[in-house]
This record gives C-alpha cells, structure tokens and sequence, in this order.
C-alpha cells in the first residue's frame, strides 16, 4: 500500500469501517433494506439523491465485476441498469 492510500484510508477509517459493517450486515438483507428504505425516505431530498447517486456510480462499476456463479445475476443486471441510466444525470441541487 502506497503512502498516499495509507494516508486515504487513515483519513476515512470510520467510513471505511462503516462499509465494512454494512457489508457484513448483508447476510440480514431483509432488516437493512427496510431500515435503510425507512431512513432514506424521511432524508433530506439532496441527501436522497447524493445517495443514489453513489449506488448508481457502485452499480455502474459493479457491471465490469469479475463473474462467477455466486455474483454472475448481479452483474448481469447491473449491465442492463448501466445502460438504461447512461444518459441520465443528477444534478446536485
């Protein structure tokens, strides 16, 4: 790892430990998905958007994931939801 990414990581490491968590919470779909729909819903509206804004860049770099059986119908989707959004944009407002 180079200075700089130590340096990244460093500066971020509660966000970097808070990904980690939300993965791992992922084994509980169901619990996050209606915990984070029911936040997500009563947040402010530009949050709303910076956010699916950020799952549509992780969508976008998940459809050039390496495949295999476990991720192989994520990726697929992921392909078809890259192209359909292409052209939009969110602006931040």
């Amino acid at each position: 790892m180079t200075d700089q990414k130590k340096t990244l990581a460093e500066e971020n490491s509660e966000l970097v430990d808070v990904i980690f968590r939300l993965i791992n919470y992922m084994n509980n779909d169901t619990a996050l998905t209606k915990a984070l729909i029911e936040r997500l819903s009563r947040e402010h509206r530009t949050l709303q958007q910076n956010f699916i804004r950020m799952l549509k860049k992780v969508i976008e770099a998940h459809a050039d994931t390496h495949t295999d059986d476990r991720n192989a119908a994520s990726v697929k989707w992921a392909k078809k939801v890259r192209e359909i959004g292409k052209d939009d944009f969110m602006p931040f407002i």
